[in-house]
């Protein structure tokens, strides 16, 4: 329980610098460049910049046939009644505008779909395989599908129409002047979506059967425990592994081969994706340093300064929680709403790294999230302190070791009964694989 580097102060000067972070949490968001704008907005700010970006993702549409435009007012009662709305939301992010058209399935009757389930990758599936890597020396590869699910066809049993509104209307009439004719009284376009567009409920499960139906056909065998873990072994004898995020795989092997046939494949089925290969790559905004050999050093630096920004919080400390962390006052009072929001949002933040790279950090982030809907300016004070830990341990993380023993598995597990006035335990667990990891 080390001192903050961060001067000390009493408990009322630390409530007053609620107030700072509060406002240093708008500024950073409002000065943002990852927020997400309007159209109109775009138009207004970003002027031809945002245009181009706009058409650009109107281009991709029709080049991949990811609808097809319907007479709006020959669409039954019903038909009408279930189309859903587009929303396009240019994204400025590193200084480069980005945008994305989405369907609204917010508006999409989830009761017509059996299953709407799609797996991604677990962290303890994705860090088993980076400590085979690391013990068998494998070399690693990222790769990252383009307009992944615009490759996956909509089920004909539920056919989901959207509308454009005028102002994409007009984009597509400027490319595909064909579009005019189908334009209704308010100027915008009906269409029937033929592929998975983002934003509708099935598309995410629709994307993944796509590319398992891939990944068998290029002979690879789907992971009885992980659904989104494939193996193949080559003709070499090496194996090569993928495990599935979505759009992003990350495939490891020793054989080079072994890996071009896999990017080469994906490139065939899918056409434009992005490689990224050598010691040092991203995968899931986790930086995976293999220099070493027999070790993956596995950090979130960019996150870490993340959550700082978006925070407001400033400073460091020594330790994600003092001995107080589970002591609470008596008759506390609630934080305001804006505060209470704020709070949610940095848990939520820290827990998403604490399940990654900073497993120190749970049990203060456990804590805590059990306090987000009744969080008083003392639950405040231990979530400034566990951002101050998280800026001042930014560039630490997991190092995953096998070591000669190779890839043994350890588990820790431990309980205490009775801890709270309430009755209620704790319980944990730790799972090392190897020397250490």
């Amino acid at each position: 329980n080390g001192s903050d580097t961060a001067s000390k102060v009493s408990m009322h000067s630390e409530i007053h610098s609620v107030d700072e972070v509060m406002k240093r949490h708008r500024e950073e968001m409002s000065a943002s460049s990852t927020a997400n704008i309007s159209v109109k907005e775009a138009f207004r700010t970003r002027g031809d910049d945002a245009k181009k970006v706009i058409v650009s993702e109107l281009r991709q549409m029709l080049d991949k046939r990811v609808w097809v435009p319907v007479m709006g007012g020959k669409l039954s009662a019903m038909q009408r009644a279930t189309t859903i709305r587009s929303k396009n939301n240019p994204d400025g992010r590193f200084l480069k505008l980005k945008a994305r058209l989405v369907a609204g399935g917010d508006q999409q009757d989830k009761s017509l779909y059996e299953d709407l389930s799609s797996p991604t990758v677990s962290t303890s599936a994705v860090f088993s395989l980076l400590a085979i890597a690391a013990h068998e020396e494998r070399r690693v590869a990222v790769v990252d599908i383009s307009g992944a699910y615009l490759n996956a066809d909509m089920a004909l049993e539920t056919p989901v129409h959207m509308r454009l509104d005028r102002t994409m209307a007009d984009l597509i009439i400027d490319i595909d002047p064909t579009y005019s004719k189908y334009t209704d009284a308010r100027g915008g376009v009906t269409v029937h979506l033929k592929k998975a567009l983002y934003g509708c409920v099935e598309s995410s499960g629709l994307w993944y059967e796509n590319l398992h139906a891939t990944m068998v056909g290029l002979g690879y065998v789907r992971n009885i425990c992980d659904k989104c873990v494939f193996n193949r072994t080559g003709a070499d004898g090496h194996q090569c592994t993928a495990a599935v995020h979505v759009d992003d795989l990350l495939i490891t092997s020793k054989s080079k081969d072994s890996i071009s046939h896999l990017v080469d494949g994906l490139r065939t089925r899918y056409g434009a994706i992005t490689l990224s290969h050598g010691p040092v790559i991203n995968y899931l905004g986790m930086a995976i340093d293999m220099h070493i050999p027999g070790q993956a050093m596995i950090t979130t630096t960019g996150y870490c300064d993340e959550i700082a920004k978006i925070s407001g919080v400033k400073g460091t400390a020594r330790s994600p929680a003092t001995e107080g962390l589970f002591d609470t006052r008596e008759g506390a009072a609630l934080v305001s709403e804006p505060v209470r929001v704020w709070f949610h949002k940095v848990v939520a933040m820290v827990l998403y790294l604490a399940k990654r790279t900073k497993p120190e950090c749970l049990v203060a982030v456990a804590y805590l999230a059990t306090r987000v809907h009744k969080c008083t300016l003392d639950d405040v004070e231990k979530l400034q302190r566990l951002v101050r830990y998280v800026h001042a341990t930014r560039d630490s993380g997991v190092v995953l070791r096998p070591g000669a023993g190779g890839i043994s598995v350890r588990l820790f597990v431990d309980a205490s009964y009775g801890v709270h006035s309430d009755g209620r335990s704790h319980t944990g667990s730790c799972v090392v694989i190897g020397d250490v990891g």
